[in-house]
């Protein structure tokens, strides 16, 4: 998902927005909210779509760097590194 944009990153406030604007990516993805570690906080589905941003609410977790793991129905992974301020 070379296309995937995730802001704002860093994040002061937890809140973050995914855009996809290839519209060949667009789909239902399972996402992970992972520790630098390897640890998984949070798992969920959501859908991406050039149309449509998907919101992603981080302000629950402590300040830190977190890794946001997407994984298509074709098993395709992307991750990225996300900062919560």
């Amino acid at each position: 998902l070379p296309a995937l944009q995730i802001y704002p990153n860093p994040t002061p406030d937890g809140r973050l927005t995914l855009r996809l604007p290839d519209p060949a990516a667009a789909g239902t993805y399972s996402a992970a909210v992972e520790t630098l570690h390897g640890a998984r906080l949070r798992s969920f589905s959501l859908r991406l779509t050039p149309a449509l941003d998907a919101p992603l609410d981080l302000s629950g977790l402590p300040q830190g760097v977190y890794l946001l793991r997407l994984r298509d129905a074709h098993g395709r992974e992307a991750v990225r590194r996300v900062v919560r301020d």
